[in-house]
């Protein structure tokens, strides 16, 4: 994984909201990158909410703001420890 000064650091693991859902790397370096973490996980939600009864009730707005809001929440616990997740 890619490491910078911003990046939050929870023990041994470390990610980034950017960090490529579907990496290529060559010796460290990314070839290429695609869609982050970030927004791949917005996309599954998004689409979890538009096959759903909640779409119905929600615009296009909330839809895309929940979405993005259900992947923050996702990696921000991915990157929890176990004990951590044990305690929430």
């Amino acid at each position: 994984m890619v490491a910078n000064d911003t990046t939050p650091n929870t023990g041994d693991r470390v990610d980034r909201l950017d960090e490529p859902a579907f990496p290529i790397a060559d010796h460290g370096e990314f070839l290429a990158t695609g869609l982050t973490k970030r927004e791949w996980f917005a996309a599954m939600a998004m689409q979890g909410y538009l096959a759903g009864d909640a779409a119905s009730n929600l615009g296009c707005k909330a839809c895309a703001e929940y979405s993005a809001r259900q992947a923050d929440e996702l990696i921000r616990i991915l990157q929890l420890s176990r004990d951590e997740l044990d305690q929430l």
